[in-house]
């Protein structure tokens, strides 16, 4: 497996040098807000480095609204152009769909007409992204962040019902773990995991003492066959012992 972690492209290299495979840059942190230029010194930028964005997160803007009153399906696909196009740029492929903000239902609006705009949206997505060889992740969120797609079931639920070949799921433990979920439910969607996120039950480093948990996911992950990649999201240390000291440790259950 591959094992990156989610941080700005100014800190990525130190990453690296404690063990990162990749970085996972936020779409509405660094890359889509920008002017053209800045963008173009952003892609110099990382041309330069050793280390790479192959995910994002943060994928859409709260303002950009999915599935509400004012949802504009010509705005969403506008905007979903250019900032695909501009990840791709990058090298970026796997695209986390969170955007917990963007997505969710409005007080007193239709969970329904909610759910089938967000149906619509996943297919842009899914179109536009295969354009530049791109995976699109659902990420479930725990249900303290949004209203709508919080469980794993959920997510794949959804997934089936966009049913575009490049619109995958994102397995976020510390999502999991908020919402009581049973990780034996990756077991019954293998087939649709594509990316996982992974932090401590603090949503922090994981440390030694978080090697019990990290070897039971690593067997699971592992006896479903998973080979995709797995970002740490979580918070941001400068230490640099803590950040090799967490990749030593998935990259050793995380085979």
């Amino acid at each position: 497996m591959k094992i990156g972690i989610c941080t700005t492209s100014d800190k990525a290299e130190q990453a690296l040098d404690c063990g990162a495979d990749f970085f996972e840059i936020s779409a509405v942190g660094e890359v889509n807000g920008i002017t053209d230029e800045s963008f173009e010194n952003l892609k110099l930028r990382i041309s330069g480095m050793k280390i790479k964005p192959y995910s994002c997160n943060g994928l859409i803007a709260g303002n950009v609204r999915l599935c509400g009153r004012n949802t504009d399906f010509d705005l969403v696909t506008e905007y979903v152009e250019k900032s695909f196009k501009r990840l791709n740029d990058l090298g970026v492929k796997m695209l986390v769909f969170g955007s917990g903000a963007a997505r969710a239902v409005p007080e007193g609006f239709s969970y329904e007409t909610a759910y089938e705009r967000l149906i619509q949206v996943g297919r842009i997505f899914s179109e536009i992204a295969a354009r530049y060889g791109q995976t699109v992740a659902v990420e479930p969120l725990r249900r303290a962040e949004v209203n709508i797609i919080n469980t794993v079931s959920d997510a794949a639920e959804y997934i089936r019902k966009v049913d575009r070949a490049n619109i995958k799921l994102n397995a976020d433990f510390y999502h999991m773990t908020e919402n009581g979920e049973n990780f034996e439910v990756l077991r019954d969607n293998r087939e649709l995991l594509a990316h996982i996120h992974v932090a401590d039950r603090n949503r922090n480093i994981i440390k030694s003492d978080d090697i019990d948990i990290v070897r039971g996911w690593g067997e699971l992950l592992n006896d479903i066959g998973y080979e995709g990649s797995v970002s740490y999201e979580g918070a941001w240390t400068d230490d640099k012992d803590k950040l090799a000291d967490m990749f030593w440790i998935l990259h050793r259950y995380f085979i």
